[in-house]
C-alpha cells in the first residue's frame, strides 16, 4: 500500500505543470491513479486525491472525467481533496455524484 501511495504522492509537486513536465505525463499519472484507487486504504486514497487536486490545475477536464469514472471506488476524503480548489458548483456536482455512486 505504501508503494502505491508513493507512486502518486511523489508527483504531487510536479502535477501542476501537467504535460509541461513531459509528453504523456498526465496520462501516466491518471493510469497510476487508476491502479491505486482500487485500494480502499485511507492513505492510498488520499494520495490519489492529492495528486488529482494538483493535476486539475493543468487539466481539469481530464481530472473531472477520471474522477467521475471512478467515483464508486473513491473515498469521500479523496473526492474532497480532488475538488478542493475547484469552483463551488463543480464541487457540489462531483460530491453529489459520489453520494449517488456510494449508495449503490
Amino acid at each position: 500500500m505504501w508503494q502505491r501511495r508513493a507512486a502518486n504522492v511523489a508527483f504531487v509537486n510536479l502535477a501542476k505543470q501537467g504535460e509541461a513536465n513531459f509528453e504523456g505525463f498526465t496520462t501516466l499519472m491518471l493510469d497510476t491513479c487508476a491502479v491505486t484507487i482500487r485500494s480502499e486504504e485511507r492513505f492510498a486514497q488520499t494520495g490519489v486525491g492529492w495528486l488529482l487536486r494538483e493535476l486539475a490545475a493543468a487539466d481539469r477536464a481530464r481530472v473531472l472525467a477520471f474522477t467521475e469514472e471512478h467515483l464508486g471506488e473513491m473515498s469521500r476524503e479523496a473526492v474532497r481533496y480532488v475538488v478542493e480548489r475547484m469552483p463551488k458548483s463543480e464541487q457540489a456536482r462531483v460530491v453529489s455524484g459520489h453520494k449517488r455512486a456510494s449508495a449503490r
